[in-house]
């Protein structure tokens, strides 16, 4: 028995970053942090998504505690 598993086609934009000296020092420091679920050097689309995961919940958390 075959199973059909259907991808959805998802679409970036594409955009470069200038990678200055302070902003690879903290790609890398996040790098070791994200690396630290397994991987030994996560793509740098892993390092963005959970660095901004960790923002959006960090302000919901905020939000919650001044309630």
């Amino acid at each position: 028995m075959h199973t059909l598993l259907l991808i959805p086609l998802l679409t970036t934009d594409r955009t470069s970053l200038k990678l200055t000296d302070e902003r690879k020092r903290l790609f890398n420091q996040t790098s070791e942090i994200v690396a630290a679920d397994g991987q030994n050097k996560p793509p740098r689309s892993n390092v963005i998504d959970t660095a901004l995961t960790h923002l959006i919940e960090s302000k919901g958390l905020v939000e919650t505690l001044k309630r």
